[in-house]
């Protein structure tokens, strides 16, 4: 579980590193011209693929340059505002993905949010029990579990 954890936190440092490596270039050769978000995230993705062996979903690499609320699937998604596609070639073959955002209310300014959908099945039994061990370790995460409650009830 260690060894599986850390080898999740160095592909996040990767690719924050490989970010802000591209970032930090351009402001130095390009002073005047403000970086461009969906080249980062393509960029990014490139960089995430190729450390993972041609492996990798533009989720979290989208998410990180175009902030706010992300969306990524396999085509536009009704109720939300189509920013970029992109595709990668892997080893199972070539896999293609819309990259879209939602415009949030104004008045959200700090929600913190991921959901990921893989299309495979877990227990739900699992899920939860890792969601009670996490709040038994960190009190503090039930105020993020009342606000999702709240988010929820929304709808």
């Amino acid at each position: 579980m260690y060894k599986a954890h850390f080898s999740q936190q160095l592909g996040w440092v990767f690719r924050c590193s490989i970010k802000c490596l591209r970032a930090a270039l351009h402001s130095h050769l390009n002073p005047s011209t403000p970086l461009d978000p969906i080249r980062l995230a393509k960029m990014a993705h490139s960089a995430e693929a190729t450390a993972q062996k041609g492996r990798a979903s533009p989720t979290d690499t989208a998410t990180s340059a175009l902030g706010g609320c992300v969306v990524v699937s396999g085509q536009h998604v009704t109720g939300t505002r189509h920013v970029f596609d992109t595709s990668l070639e892997t080893p199972e073959g070539s896999r293609s993905w819309a990259i879209n955002v939602v415009d949030l209310p104004a008045d959200i300014d700090d929600a913190w949010l991921v959901v990921g959908y893989s299309g495979t099945a877990l227990q739900l039994e699992r899920v939860v029990a890792k969601v009670a061990n996490l709040i038994s370790e960190s009190p503090q995460r039930m105020e993020e579990m009342e606000a999702i409650a709240i988010l929820r009830e929304r709808d």
